[in-house]
Parts: structure tokens; sequence; C-alpha cells
């Protein structure tokens, strides 16, 4: 088959340019944007995609009952309240290197009762968190108002100890 010297060119030239762009620009080009937290910040100097990363069950449960402010259209903004953090037991009775490291748990965010979103990701912010995104699914609706949840389902770092800690006591 013979490829013309126009195919050659423009294959060059978009697998070139490629390889030229540094590894940011493919985040903003992936829609990951490299938007720095603001110096007041806790997690000050660190992107948004970094403190998505890092959201912890732990982080999660000191901000129990507290206010997070979510981008619910162009320009409008939301609040929502952190109502139930809630740990996901493995079905596994096995506990192997693999279940050790797995780190499950979900969010429940308590919303008003006047706006329904839809299953979509979410820009949210907290004061002590800064800027992230969240996959939130509805979830119903209490007295309160409409109900949001967030599930995180991962591989933590391997931790041996824990491993031990698990086998010994059966879980």
């Amino acid at each position: 088959m013979a490829i013309s010297r126009r195919h050659f060119l423009k294959t060059g030239t978009i697998v070139g340019l490629s390889a030229a762009l540094p590894l940011s620009a493919l985040e903003v080009l992936a829609g990951q944007q490299r938007q720095v937290e603001p110096v007041g910040s806790t997690l000050a100097g660190r992107t948004r995609l970094e403190i998505t990363r890092s959201l912890s069950k732990e982080m999660f449960a000191a901000l129990l009952n507290t206010k997070f402010r979510v981008q619910m259209g162009a320009s409008e903004m939301g609040e929502m309240e952190l109502i139930k953090v809630s740990e996901i037991k493995l079905a596994s009775r096995t506990v192997s290197l693999e279940t050790a490291r797995q780190d499950c748990f979900t969010v429940l965010f308590r919303g008003p009762r006047e706006t329904s979103l839809g299953q979509n990701t979410y820009q949210i912010e907290h004061g002590q968190i800064g800027h992230f995104d969240l996959f939130l699914v509805p979830a119903g609706a209490d007295e309160g108002g409409q109900l949001y949840q967030a599930t995180f389902n991962r591989l933590q770092n391997y931790n041996l100890h824990r491993l031990l800690e698990l086998r010994r006591f059966g879980q």
C-alpha cells in the first residue's frame, strides 16, 4: 500500500506536535484544568486533580455536617451539607493484598429541595479542602432536601501492617 506524501506529512506533524506538548497541556486538553488553590487554603499550591486524588474517608469524616459549595450551572453556585460518611465493607471474606489495599467509602450530601441535580461530575468547593471534582448521583430525598451520593473505590498504597492486622482479627 502506497502512502501519499500528504498523508505522511500530516501524520508526522501530528505526532511531532503531540510529542512536543508538555504533560500539563495534555491535562488541560483532557479536561483536568491546572487550577491551583489560593495561598490561604490548607492545600495551597495543589491542583484540583491532586486534591481530588487525595480525598479520603478521614478527610470527609472531619468535615461532617459542614457546607460545601457546588457549581450547579454555568454561573450558579449552591450549597450542600455533608451528612454521612460510610465505609463499604468488602464482600470477600478472604483478606489478600488486593483487598487490604482497597479504600471503599461513600459520602452523602443534602442539597436544597427546590434544586435537583442530575447524575454528573460537579465542581465542589470547601474552605478547608479547596476546589475539586466529584461525581454525584441522586440518592432520593428526605425532609431536609435532595440527597446526593459519591462513591469512592480505589487502591491505597500498599500497607503490610493493615494486612496483618486484618488477618489477625479475621475480618
